[in-house]
This record gives C-alpha cells, sequence and structure tokens, in this order.
C-alpha cells in the first residue's frame, strides 16, 4: 500500500522526499556530533583536527567517486553510503559509554563526517536526472535548509529535557537521526530515475577537460574553495565556539541557530520568489560584502556582540542567492556530467573546509575575533573573485553549450 501511494510521486517529488530525510538527519545529529565528541572527553583542538581529517579525506573520496562512479550508478552509490552512514552512527551509538575505545571513536566519527558530506553531494545530479534548471537548484537547496532546521527544532525543544525520568541526551539524538537515515535508504528504493545516455560524457576526464576549457567554470571553482575556507573558518566550530566562548548552553545554542535557521529560510523562499536583485552585482555585494563588513566590525572591535552579529548576518544570509551565485555556474555542465561536476565540486569544498577548519583551531586558542578576522580576509578575496566572475558571464561571447 505504501508503495502504491509513494508510485503515485513525481521523480523529482521523490527525490526532494529524500533530500528532506537526509536533512533531517543532519539536522538532528550535526550540532550535537562536536558536543558528543567532547562529552566522550576530547579536547577542542583533537575535535577540530578529527573534523579537518575528515573533511580532507572527504575531498579524496570525491575525486575517487567522480572518477569511477558512471552518472546511471548514481541510485547505488547513495545506497551503499546511506548503508555505511548507518553503520557508522550505530557504532557511536555503542561506543558511548567506553572512553577505552577512542580511537575507533575517532575513526567512526571520520565515516560519519565523511558520509554526511558524500550523501549530500548526490541530491542535485539524482535531480537533474529528472529536472534541470535554476529555479529547481534553488528549490533542492531550500528543500535541505528547511528539513534541516526542523531537525534543529527538534533538538532544541527536547534537549535536556526529562522525559518518562528519562534525560534527553545526545545519544537520543544520534538514534533518531539513525531511523531518518534508515527511512531515506527506504525511499531511495522507489525512486526510478529515466535512462541516462552517453554515461562517457559524464566521466571525471570530459568534465574536467571542459572546467579547464571554460574561464568562467575554471575561475567559479577557485571563488568556490575561498568561499568555503571563510565560511568553515568563521562557523565550522559553531556549537563549540557558542558553549564555550560565548557562554551559551547547549540547549541555548541549539534553539538559537534554530531560530537563525528558520529566519534564514524565510528569507531564501522570499528572495527566491520575489527579491533576488536584477543586478548579480548587488546580490553579491549583499550577501558577501556585507559578511566582509561584519567581519570585519567583528575582529576591529572584539565585542561579544557585534562577534554575535557577524556571524548570525552570514547564517541568515547563507541560504539566499544560490539561484544567482552558484547554479548559473553549475548548470553550465549537461545532466550527464553533473554527477562528476558536484563530486568535483565538492571535493573543492572539503579541501577548503578542512583548511577554514584547521585555521579556525589553530586560532580557537587567541579568541573568536581572530578567528572572525582571518575569515574576513578570505571573503574579501571571495568577493572580488566573484565580481570577475559577474563580469566575465555577463560579457560571454559565445552562447554556452552543454556537454
Amino acid at each position: 500500500m505504501l508503495k502504491r501511494i509513494f508510485g503515485k510521486f513525481k521523480s523529482e517529488h521523490k527525490i526532494l522526499l529524500l533530500a528532506g530525510l537526509i536533512s533531517i538527519s543532519v539536522g538532528l545529529w550535526e550540532n550535537f556530533q562536536q558536543l558528543w565528541l567532547e562529552n566522550y572527553g576530547f579536547s577542542v583542538e583533537t575535535i577540530a583536527n578529527v573534523l579537518s581529517a575528515a573533511t580532507f579525506i572527504c575531498a579524496a573520496v570525491c575525486l575517487f567517486v567522480a572518477w569511477r562512479v558512471k552518472p546511471d550508478k548514481i541510485k547505488s552509490f547513495v545506497a551503499l553510503c546511506l548503508i555505511l552512514q548507518i553503520c557508522a552512527l550505530i557504532g557511536l551509538g555503542l561506543m558511548s559509554d567506553m572512553p577505552n575505545m577512542a580511537p575507533l571513536v575517532k575513526l567512526l566519527a571520520v565515516i560519519d563526517t565523511i558520509g554526511q558530506k558524500i550523501i549530500f553531494l548526490s541530491t542535485w545530479p539524482l535531480m537533474s536526472a529528472c529536472r534541470k534548471d535554476d529555479d529547481t537548484y534553488g528549490k533542492i537547496g531550500l528543500t535541505e535548509y528547511v528539513f534541516r532546521d526542523l531537525g534543529v527544532l527538534v533538538g532544541g525543544l527536547f534537549i535536556g529535557r526529562t522525559i518518562g525520568g528519562f534525560v534527553v541526551g545526545y545519544n537520543m539524538f544520534l538514534g533518531l537521526a539513525l531511523v531518518f537515515y534508515t527511512m531515506a535508504l527506504l525511499s531511495l528504493v522507489w525512486i526510478k530515475l529515466p535512462k541516462i545516455r552517453n554515461c562517457e560524457n559524464g566521466r571525471l576526464a570530459i568534465v574536467l577537460r571542459h572546467i579547464r576549457r571554460d574561464r568562467i567554470l575554471s575561475m567559479y571553482f577557485l571563488y568556490y574553495f575561498i568561499n568555503r575556507i571563510a565560511y568553515c573558518c568563521a562557523l565550522g566550530l559553531k556549537m563549540l565556539i557558542f558553549t564555550n566562548v560565548l557562554s551559551f548552553s547547549a540547549s541555548a545554542a541549539v534553539n538559537f541557530f534554530l531560530i537563525v535557521g528558520i529566519l534564514a529560510d524565510l528569507i531564501g523562499v522570499i528572495c527566491l520568489r520575489w527579491l533576488t536583485p536584477r543586478s548579480d552585482y548587488v546580490t553579491m555585494s549583499i550577501k558577501f560584502g556585507g559578511r566582509f563588513i561584519m567581519y570585519s566590525l567583528a575582529f576591529l572591535t572584539g565585542n561579544p556582540i557585534v562577534m554575535l552579529s557577524a556571524m548570525t548576518f552570514a547564517v541568515l544570509l547563507s541560504k539566499s542567492f544560490d539561484n544567482r551565485t552558484e547554479a548559473p555556474y553549475i548548470n553550465r555542465i549537461g545532466c550527464q556530467g553533473q554527477f562528476s561536476l558536484v563530486a568535483t565540486r565538492k571535493m573543492v569544498r572539503s579541501v577548503g573546509e578542512s583548511i577554514g577548519m584547521s585555521i579556525a583551531g589553530a586560532a580557537y586558542a587567541f579568541g573568536l575575533r581572530y578567528i572572525l578576522g582571518a575569515a574576513a580576509v578570505f571573503v574579501l578575496i571571495q568577493t572580488i573573485i566573484g565580481y570577475i566572475l559577474i563580469y566575465m558571464r555577463t560579457h560571454e561571447s559565445k552562447v554556452h553549450k552543454n556537454i
């Protein structure tokens, strides 16, 4: 019966549901992962190193995926990743009260972090096999944001509360994430993708050759690399910063990010439908120029309220204008090459986030203002490259043809 009901939905709606289930899992667990590791007994520096290593390894995994996984095998690959993610969470749950298993816990935390990142790279290639346009790219991004915040909502409402004599702790949300990952795996079975022709056109070598020949795409990857360094430098350790530096409780920090996340979702929807500026230069200035100003003020003043405001501003606009700042470049590649392109993009992202996480971990001992000061430098570089990209794209002489 469930299969019959589910079969009535279009493939793109099923993929949106899959993205939603995965995002709920991430929302339930991602914010508490750092605190779970700290509660296990790891220091902030050790946690930063573990997450940085996981992110860097993720880059190598993305390279392998882009090299070996053909577009028509995406569904099988996503299923394998979900199975590994489920196994990693089960292992972490079983070892939460085993302090002598620290090396294995680090390994499982690395697998967990890699799994979260790799699974996310697959949702857009799945969708692009059914429908590929700038607005659809924005929709799947907003779906992920909204459902992730739904997971954060559950965490904020119940963390630390006593229900039936049982105190809701981090392991509870690990278990809930496990349930939703399992549901995502089951929903994946019912998704039927159209047959993708010319699968060889999606192979890594062809996509990389296209990127190398396309100056705009080459510049975009540099822009995206700097973007991820800046964002992860400022917000990669956000839960540890909020609880240890800004003196938030775990519950207060989660609720804060929940409220900001919901506002960011609303702003993202409003901007996508009604308030996207006609000029991409204005869009770039609002999203990243404003971020640079806020980070710079936080560094210069060292005021906790200003630093909190700077981080809040970055999160509030993080979900807006993707249809202008990302989609025009992602969609320069046809659907056959989307998986290799997104995997390559994820590889670049992982290296950038690894560097940003390492910078944040190193600057943590000096104070939050220095973390935001370093992030401001990278945001400035990214914004300048973004302006150059807009100029190149709007003055492109030849009509771009998808591979």
